[in-house]
Formats: C-alpha cells, sequence, structure tokens
C-alpha cells in the first residue's frame, strides 16, 4: 500500500493549493504484495503473490491557524509549525491506522498473522522557494519503526530506524523530484537504501480544468543476504500516476473533485519482492 499511495499524493502536493482544505474519497485497489496482509493467508512457495482487490479510504487535509500547521503529508499526519520558510513538526503514518501487514512473511504452509508497523517520526522541511508558479524544498524526515509482534528471525527484524530526505521542486507547469532512503533495522538483511527520482507535468486544459501527470523510478538495494530466501534484495519500482482535477464543479464555490489513477510495479531479483498494484480513487474537497 505503501508505494502506491506515495506517489499519488506526492504528486497532488506538488501542485496543491495553498488554501486549508479537506478531501474525502474512496479507492479501488488491486494489489500483488506478499507482505500485504490482503495477500493468501497460507502460502506454499516464495512464488510471486496471487491479484487481490479491496476498497480503501483516501482522504488529504491541510489546517493553518497563525504558525499551528496540520496536513496529510505523502503518508503521514503531520502536526507542528510553520513559519516563515520553515516547517517542523510531529508525524503519525497513516499506514499505522490504514493498513497491517504479516508478523511472519516468510512462514510456508500455516495461516498467517496480522500486524501492524507503525512508524512514528519528526520532520524539518525549508521552503528555498515558494510562489503560485515556482516551488522548490527540502525536507527531512526521520522515524522510529516498530513491527508489533515480529516473528520473523533475527536477520529480518524489521524494528529500526528511517531516514528520508526529499527534494520536491516545481517549475511553471514541470514538477520534479528526488529523494534518498535510508532504513535501517536491527535485522540487517531487511536494512536497506534506495534512491528515487519523479518527473511530471499539469496540463491545463482550462481554468478549472487540469491533468497532472508523473512518472516515477526507484532503485531500492539491501544491505545483506535474505538467509530465507538465500539471496541478496535489489528492487526497481516504477510508477505512473495520473489526476483529473476539476474546480468548483457545477458552479460549486470553494469545492472540486478529483480522479486519480496510479499503477505501481516492482521488479525484483526473487519473485518473492515482486509488486504490481493500481489503485483508482475518486473524491470530493471543500477549500476554507
Amino acid at each position: 500500500m505503501k508505494k502506491i499511495l506515495l506517489s499519488s499524493i506526492l504528486a497532488i502536493s506538488l501542485y496543491a493549493q495553498n488554501d486549508n482544505f479537506f478531501e474525502l474519497g474512496l479507492g479501488a485497489k488491486q494489489s500483488e504484495n506478499n507482505f500485504s496482509s490482503d495477500s493468501s493467508k497460507i502460502i506454499n512457495t516464495y512464488a510471486k503473490a496471487e491479484q487481490t482487490k479491496t476498497g480503501i479510504p483516501y482522504f488529504r487535509y491541510s489546517y493553518k491557524n497563525g504558525v499551528f500547521l496540520s496536513k496529510t503529508d505523502i503518508n503521514d499526519i503531520f502536526i507542528g509549525a510553520s513559519f516563515d520558510k520553515f516547517e517542523i513538526g510531529l508525524l503519525n503514518n497513516l499506514e499505522n491506522f490504514l493498513s497491517s501487514t504479516w508478523k511472519n512473511p516468510f512462514l510456508l504452509n500455516r495461516q498467517r498473522e496480522k500486524t501492524v508497523i507503525q512508524n512514528i517520526g519528526i520532520s524539518l522541511k525549508y521552503d528555498f522557494i515558494k510562489s503560485v508558479k515556482n516551488a522548490s524544498s527540502i525536507q527531512s524526515k526521520l522515524y522510529s519503526t516498530k513491527v508489533k509482534n515480529d516473528e520473523v528471525i533475527d536477520s529480518l527484524k524489521r524494528d529500526g530506524k528511517k531516514l528520508i530526505i526529499i527534494s520536491k521542486n516545481r517549475y511553471l507547469n514541470f514538477l520534479y523530484d528526488f529523494s534518498f532512503t535510508n532504513n535501517d533495522t536491527k535485522g540487517k538483511a531487511s536494512s536497506f537504501k534506495a534512491y528515487k527520482t519523479s518527473l511530471g507535468f499539469v496540463f491545463p486544459i482550462d481554468e478549472k480544468l487540469k491533468i497532472i501527470t508523473i512518472l516515477s523510478y526507484e532503485k531500492e538495494n539491501y544491505n545483506e543476504i535474505n538467509t530465507v530466501l538465500n539471496q541478496k534484495i535489489k528492487n526497481k519500482h516504477k510508477v505512473f500516476f495520473a489526476m483529473l482535477k476539476w474546480d468548483e464543479p457545477f458552479a460549486l464555490k470553494n469545492k472540486y473533485i478529483n480522479f486519480n489513477f496510479i499503477k505501481s510495479k516492482n521488479n525484483s531479483n526473487h519473485d518473492f519482492y515482486l509488486t504490481n498494484d493500481q489503485l483508482t480513487t475518486v473524491s470530493f474537497g471543500f477549500k476554507f
């Protein structure tokens, strides 16, 4: 779930309005992911996951009053302060509430049990440029990760720290970003470093209607050999995102509708890590 929602909200945030707003919608997700609790409870081989279909909630918001700021920030709820060009605050990952994983994803021939991954962190952001047409910022996020009742072997333990550094940029209708992730876990076979780049464009149709598209590529290399699979994992994530945004539909002031489509695919050197996800959402937003 994380990878596919990340690109959706990232693309929107690069072209977000400055108003306070609340947006609520529904999504339909198709997923092939052995680490998601939507996958089969019982597996007998380390093969690619079977496809599952689920409905999910979708929401975003931003509220600022003086220096106080609370908002959805990529996959997090951010609560903190914004002043001049700085933002600083606490992060609570949405996946703490909206998704779950397996206590032991690698368990064969027995029923796998669900658990949750808790990500709590802090964020510091600096805006180099922030205007209606152009924007450039750098953000650092540091998380503490805890997997409740983690039952994988010691070399794969997932508790740890995660550092993400993100550079977001917009020049007129051109969007581009870069990010680096260092996931440092107790089990070093679950630790990895990742580099990501995204390119996108905004196509204004008229004053009320626009289309946003974005392509992302991420390379992810694990630190040590996964002794269950007897292989050091290397992943390459590719994501395509498209959004149609309709401001003031049916002449409704301070309202908007978003239609999102996201296709995400992970090519890995092991079948167990292969993923193929698709998400479609429709949401209605209020500006205030």
